[in-house]
């Protein structure tokens, strides 16, 4: 961990101190307030209570991100920002997602002599889910901004030509993204033929009749990850994940002839990473 990475884990862990300090008051106020109404020992005291704790874990969210965009960037963060990022916002909800869930078991039993019900459990689960999915998308984004510096002036994008009917069928859109921003990085950088063979992936999985739905979802996400691997700087890349990703691949496409010189492009971007990936069959 650098030492840049520690301060803002720090400020961090003080930040919440704080804030739960701050939450404790919230929720003595809401307990009078529902007391009062005769709602102490309701579902709508668990509720609340829930909510008020939640919006603690939010505004920690919230506050490591403002602290990574304030706090500068030296040379030996470039390659280690965005992980510690991503590790400060899943430690800050896998820690809140315990306290969560653990005092809200505890005001129902309280309440109505019983464990938390299995729809409630389930509710508060996916709020924590997606709030820790939303601050991981806020990472990315970040992780883009911090590397469009990088990119030539005047880069043309290239266009992944897919319908809207089809993204949206398929619920393709984060990741037809994701390789329309990974394919003008690699554009970019001068990798031109692996653009263009990634596109042409994309473009051929998506629109394959003989592919199933579940076969071109899975086929586009393995073309994400790998055409992100292959976009990263050296000291960035994970040679394992490219691999286990290219292999992925291989296997869903190695059936449809007209995916082989695509395949084959990828596969010579990542053989000059050191990383092999499988010929195409009778290569």
């Amino acid at each position: 961990m650098t030492l840049r990475a520690e301060l803002l884990t720090d400020r961090t862990r003080l930040f919440e101190a704080r804030a739960e300090s701050e939450e404790a008051r919230a929720l003595a106020q809401i307990a009078e307030k529902l007391f009062s109404k005769g709602l102490g020992q309701s579902s709508v005291f668990v509720e609340q209570r829930y909510e008020r704790r939640l919006s603690t874990v939010h505004d920690v969210l919230v506050e490591r991100l403002k602290l990574e965009r304030e706090q500068p960037l030296g040379p030996e963060d470039a390659s280690s920002w965005y992980d510690s990022l991503v590790a400060n916002f899943s430690n800050i909800t896998g820690s809140a997602k315990q306290r969560l869930l653990t005092t809200a078991e505890s005001e129902w039993g309280k309440s109505f002599g019983a464990a938390l019900p299995v729809t409630h459990r389930a509710q508060f689960e996916q709020q924590i889910e997606r709030l820790e999915q939303q601050y991981l998308e806020e990472a990315r984004l970040l992780r883009k901004e911090r590397r469009l510096p990088h990119r030539p002036p005047g880069t043309t994008m290239v266009t992944i030509n897919i319908s809207q009917s089809q993204v949206a069928n398929l619920n393709l859109g984060t990741q037809v993204g994701h390789i329309q921003d990974t394919v003008g990085g690699l554009q970019a950088t001068g990798l031109q033929d692996v653009a263009d063979a990634i596109r042409q992936l994309t473009e051929g999985i998506v629109n394959e009749s003989v592919l199933s739905a579940a076969a071109k979802r899975e086929a586009v996400e393995l073309v994400s990850s790998v055409s992100e691997e292959i976009a990263k700087p050296d000291a960035e890349r994970r040679g394992s994940v490219l691999r286990m990703a290219g292999r992925g691949l291989w296997e869903v496409v190695k059936n449809v002839d007209k995916f082989r010189v695509p395949y084959e492009i990828v596969r010579g971007a990542a053989q000059s990473q050191g990383i092999e990936l499988p010929p195409w069959p009778g290569a």
